[in-house]
């Protein structure tokens, strides 16, 4: 079942790979370096209030409904939705407040039109990303993972791919209408995960009595933290790049992320379909079963990612040649990043199998060193060397990160992550059932 649930994802994220990739191409073809980069770094402001938003409750979300339905304890499915409902909205007041003081912190020093994108993306794109996450997270701790991708992996891409060709043939393209398009198909993903999540999980979704929602803001502070962390440093170096006028870099950047991020699909799609099993595992203390299931899965996504590897490199240098003149400093960045993902597969799922087994505080140690350092690093690199500083500081990240989770798992969890599937030592923390 996982292996069909696995593919499934595959085949729904290259799907989305194909549109995304196409639908980039185009938009930093038509856009050069400087407009693409500004449409990225839009994406990820609006990603990033999101982020700040959801706070990793949805992984929180993920683990007690799977927990939960383990036990066959279905009242309290009904709580953990309600709470999580709640708990976002509150957090999406706090966030709206500081995302208006960001941008009149840049209105007052002259930024305006940085201050109108922000803007845009963390009080019009980022609500409605929550949203899309909420329903998707429901989906996921009921084992409906290929429902709950739907919206973001083929509603979404889909949709902002048909406004940009019609954008691109009627001559009107451009970073704001391109915007336009991107929260349309936004709107329509969100809306669209809803009728899935309430039809494939309609006791999710009943009323429960008004006492019975919890507090989740001290249960999720960890996981606050944890994806707070992890979107800063997932997207620091282009968002620095955007806060420094430096559009041009930023689009290189970006698209060199952008073909090197190919080698991660396969990684995330695993990683769905895993994080409720292993929690699942580790509530009956499987300890065999689910290192068997990390192994497994290692191996599998590991073998996936070599052909899109080589196609990278053997294709990459060519397609950054077909958008411009402007993006073939992007080569030496791609070169980097690529090594730094081709690392990120071969570590396998560690940061997952620590917060499934309640180890999320071990993930949220490993991350703010990483992130800090990372930060520096940017702040260093990035005003000298631009795009290329980024990839450094980015691949440099993304490497110790996955050897200190991978280190991690296998030190408390006593799991091997890895493609190695090593047996750990005795004295085993998560029993055996």
């Amino acid at each position: 079942m996982v292996k069909d649930e696995k593919f499934q994802l595959l085949q729904l994220r290259a799907f989305s790979i194909a549109l995304g990739f196409g639908t980039a191409l185009l938009l930093a073809h038509s856009l050069g370096a400087e407009g693409y980069g500004r449409f990225e770094a839009a994406v990820a402001w609006s990603l990033l209030a999101s982020i700040l938003v959801l706070g990793g409750s949805q992984r929180f979300l993920v683990r007690e409904i799977a927990r939960a339905r383990e036990t066959k304890d279905h009242a309290s499915v009904r709580i953990w939705v309600a709470s999580f409902g709640r708990h976002l909205s509150r957090r999406g007041v706090q966030i709206a407040g500081l995302s208006t003081a960001v941008v009149l912190a840049f209105l007052l020093s002259g930024r305006e039109e940085l201050a109108a994108r922000i803007a845009i993306a963390t009080l019009v794109f980022a609500p409605i990303l929550v949203f899309l996450q909420k329903r998707q997270a429901v989906l996921q701790g009921f084992e409906f993972p290929v429902l709950g991708q739907v919206g973001e992996f083929l509603v979404l891409p889909g949709t902002l791919t048909l406004s940009v060709v019609v954008l691109y043939l009627t001559d009107t393209i451009d970073v704001y209408p391109v915007l336009a398009g991107y929260g349309v198909a936004a709107i329509l993903a969100a809306a669209i995960a809803n009728v899935l999540a309430r039809r494939s999980c309609p006791t999710a979704f009943e009323r429960v009595d008004e006492e019975s929602p919890l507090d989740l803001a001290p249960l999720v502070r960890v996981f606050l933290w944890l994806e707070a962390f992890r979107i800063l440093d997932a997207r620091i170096d282009l968002l620095l790049l955007d806060a420094l006028d430096r559009g041009g870099e930023a689009g290189q950047f970006a698209a060199a992320s952008r073909l090197a991020n190919l080698l991660a699909i396969v990684l995330l799609a695993a990683n769905t379909v895993l994080a409720p099993k292993l929690a699942r595992h580790h509530t009956a203390r499987e300890h065999s079963a689910m290192q068997a299931l990390l192994t497994t899965t290692a191996r599998a996504t590991f073998a996936l990612a070599l052909p899109v590897t080589a196609a990278v490199v053997a294709f990459g240098p060519s397609i950054l040649d077909l958008l411009g003149d402007d993006f073939g400093p992007a080569e030496r960045p791609l070169w980097i990043l690529l090594g730094a993902q081709f690392f990120n597969v071969a570590a396998g799922s560690a940061g997952v199998l620590l917060q499934m087994a309640g180890e999320e505080k071990r993930v949220l140690r490993v991350l703010v060193w990483t992130s800090v350092l990372h930060l520096a690093a940017s702040s260093v690199l990035i005003p000298r060397y631009g795009a290329l500083g980024a990839a450094i500081a980015t691949g440099a990240s993304i490497v110790g990160w996955n050897l200190s989770l991978a280190l991690s798992a296998r030190r408390h969890c006593r799991l091997d992550s890895t493609i190695l599937g090593l047996r750990a030592g005795p004295g085993s923390g998560l029993g055996e059932g």
